[in-house]
């Protein structure tokens, strides 16, 4: 996987860079580390986690593994400015999370500012939708990770819209407290948080359910949005 620990050797275009003023070196590693697209974080079956970065750029991110005052400088960068997609639409995600967090340590881990993953299942029917307790595990593993998160993406498919595509207006009481209990989850114990955004890659809320989550300060988009 491409975010493992670095060496300490100075290799001499390290030494180069070194001899730059601060503000040189971080826009050197923001012109070089920063990708306008989500890095797809994933894993195959018994296989170790990958990233996917679409037209990253040649031997990127090598520079983080050049010395340890690089790796400092230019891992504020690569984590704290990228946006991070776990691509998981099952259980497993959390899974995924937690393997992505133990992979890359707990400072790199603490810098992370953006991030992907799946709005939670409402599970239940009329009168008791409520969040299935194993989907807030990402929130959770979050707030003990990545304290520093600015952004949270969650999306929306066929799976886990329940309650949220298809509800009577005598539901939405309901369905109003499984939003509730997320929007807690989204909010305590992450200081910096302050763009919630919810994208439905499957239909799109009903105007009951929309205006509560609206309520919450959740930016609501479609796929193409």
């Amino acid at each position: 996987m491409a975010f493992e620990q670095n060496g300490s050797q100075v290799a001499p275009a390290a030494a180069n860079i070194l001899k730059l003023s601060r503000k040189c070196r971080m826009k050197i590693f923001e012109s070089v580390l920063i990708v306008p697209h989500q890095l797809y974080i994933f894993r195959d079956p018994g296989c170790p986690i990958e990233l996917f970065a679409p037209d990253k750029p040649r031997g990127w991110p090598a520079l983080i593994h050049t010395n340890r005052q690089i790796n400092r400088e230019a891992a504020a960068v690569l984590y704290g400015m990228n946006n991070f997609n776990f691509l998981d639409t099952s259980r497993g995600q959390p899974d995924l999370l937690e393997a992505f967090l133990s992979c890359i340590g707990p400072a790199n881990a603490s810098l992370i500012s953006r991030v992907c993953i799946n709005f939670p299942v409402i599970e239940g029917g009329p009168g008791t939708f409520e969040l299935r307790d194993d989907s807030v595990k990402s929130l959770r593993l979050l707030r003990e990770h990545c304290p520093h998160v600015q952004t949270i993406e969650t999306h929306v498919q066929r799976k886990n819209s329940n309650g949220m595509i298809d509800s009577s207006r005598d539901e939405v009481a309901s369905v109003k407290e499984a939003l509730l209990r997320f929007d807690d989850e989204l909010k305590f114990g992450l200081p910096f948080l302050s763009t919630i955004i919810v994208r439905f890659y499957t239909g799109y809320p009903t105007p009951d359910v929309l205006r509560e989550m609206e309520v919450f300060g959740w930016k609501i988009l479609r796929a193409n949005e």
